[in-house]
């Protein structure tokens, strides 16, 4: 199953996998970079957004992580700060 969902400046991607039995044996493993070209194919353009939730499923491991979900989303700029200036001081010699 697989689910796509944005919401504001996230993308997310949910997928859960069948578990590996004996009778139908398909090995399934999705990395990031699957889930990125999966996004792409689906039309979303994933220019200037950032993995935020990283994970990789495999229904064969020990334990099988059979559901993930990865997270994009845009960086957002931090503020600038006004910069201060220092008062001047003038002194005399005498």
């Amino acid at each position: 199953m697989l689910t796509f969902r944005q919401k504001g400046d996230k993308i997310s991607c949910s997928i859960k996998v069948p578990p590996y039995n004996m009778d139908r044996r398909i090995p399934t493993r999705f990395t990031s970079q699957d889930v990125k070209q999966m996004l792409i194919v689906e039309g979303h353009d994933l220019s200037g957004y950032i993995l935020e939730q990283d994970t990789t499923i495999n229904n064969r491991g020990n334990p099988p992580l059979l559901e993930a979900t990865w997270v994009f989303s845009k960086p957002k700029k931090a503020p600038t700060k006004a910069r201060k200036t220092r008062a001047t001081t003038k002194t005399t010699k005498e």
